[in-house]
């Protein structure tokens, strides 16, 4: 993963792809797209972004969401490995730029310095 992330920072940050981590579900925007393994019937289109190190709390905050008839804009798996290909910050960031955000959810783990650092952003 480290080879990786040192060969993509190579590039012009324009011209960058976004990695997101070896053990990510993946990363859906209901309407547009979808890469992984997120089960997509309960992902409606709305305003409110996820991040989640384990898939499945993703999973299920967007089920929460489904059944209170509350949208997503985008859903994001990093995994719950120790070195990510995206950090919570950098998602962040993401997600405050985004017109079709107005609120995130963010579902870390006890003791995990993304998540400290996150704290930190806001």
């Amino acid at each position: 993963m480290m080879r990786v992330k040192r060969y993509i920072k190579g590039f012009e940050e324009t011209e960058r792809m976004q990695l997101i981590g070896p053990g990510s579900a993946g990363i859906i925007s209901p309407g547009k797209g979808l890469v992984g393994v997120m089960p997509s019937y309960f992902y409606n289109e709305g305003n409110v972004g996820i991040i989640a190190r384990a898939g499945t709390l993703g999973f299920e905050a967007a089920y929460q969401l489904y059944k209170a008839d509350i949208g997503i804009s985008t859903s994001v798996g990093v995994g719950s490995e120790t070195i990510t290909g995206t950090s919570f910050v950098e998602l962040l960031k993401k997600f405050n730029a985004d017109d079709d955000t107005k609120a995130i959810i963010m579902l870390g783990e006890i003791g995990g310095l993304q998540e400290v650092e996150a704290a930190r952003y806001y």
